[in-house]
């Protein structure tokens, strides 16, 4: 194999090695901007949830939420 050719071979591996990383990042940014998505519809409906509570109803859920934290 003359050097231009053990040149172009070891390129090739590289960029073949460069492509399999590039998609696994493509494949983790997918997963995070769809677990963002989605948590984002949850702090959504959490907050439609709390502005649409009556006195009382909000009263309770803030009394339930003080409960669950340990005292500081």
């Amino acid at each position: 194999m003359t050097p231009s050719e053990k040149k172009h071979h070891d390129l090739r591996k590289e960029n073949k090695v460069l492509k399999k990383e590039v998609n696994e990042l493509n494949l983790q940014v997918k997963f995070l901007t769809d677990r963002l998505e989605l948590k984002n519809e949850q702090l959504f409906e959490l907050r439609t949830g709390t502005i649409n509570k009556t006195v009382d109803e909000f009263i309770e859920f803030k009394t339930k939420i003080m409960e669950k934290q340990p005292n500081a």
